[in-house]
């Protein structure tokens, strides 16, 4: 079940974005990044950094813009005091435009704004609470430079900056920023 909302999503938009690849500019790639959350009680209980492993998939229009929907996942052990030990799932889905900005014949610089969807998922081993999820809406900023190695083969390092609240017993925000590479193919 872990994996079956992020399987789902994944789906979703392969499907979404296929017929628009035969007629426009399309990339998919995946990313993996290092999550480097913002909140303090979040840190506390996760640790400063986790993986996160991203699919994302991007069509161009009008010139320099394109739209992009990307899923997320996130996954972290943690340790709560007098509980014990604590898992969290993020399953985010986020979507928007971006602009494209060209430097060289086979580089482009991007920056971009979306919204995000969350599912997140806590489980507390040992304490009383159990299992909880909530639903979190958010935004993203993105910023990153797209190197074509190929016409068909890019590179993607980049750096985004995920606002995500979720309402337990209190609000915690479960956004921060995301820094990594991804491969991706533009057909």
């Amino acid at each position: 079940m872990k994996y079956q909302f992020f399987r789902a999503l994944l789906f979703f938009s392969i499907y979404w974005i296929s017929p628009l690849s035969a007629q426009l500019d399309t990339t998919i790639e995946f990313r993996t990044a290092a999550f480097f959350p913002t909140d303090n009680l979040f840190r506390h209980i996760y640790g400063t950094a986790g993986p996160s492993f991203q699919f994302e998939g991007a069509y161009r229009f009008c010139g320099c813009y394109q739209g992009w929907i990307n899923l997320d996942l996130f996954t972290k052990t943690g340790h709560v005091k007098h509980c014990g030990k604590t898992t969290i799932d993020i399953y985010n889905m986020s979507f928007g435009p971006k602009y494209l900005y060209p430097i060289y014949n086979c580089v482009d610089a991007y920056g971009g704004i979306g919204l995000s969807l969350a599912r997140v998922h806590i489980n507390n081993h040992s304490c009383g609470n159990g299992k909880e999820s909530k639903l979190g809406v958010g935004g993203i900023l993105k910023s990153g430079i797209n190197i074509y190695l190929d016409y068909n083969l890019v590179l993607d390092v980049f750096c985004d900056y995920l606002f995500q609240r979720a309402r337990f017993r209190q609000n915690v925000d479960v956004g921060g920023f995301k820094l990594g590479a991804g491969i991706g193919v533009r057909f």
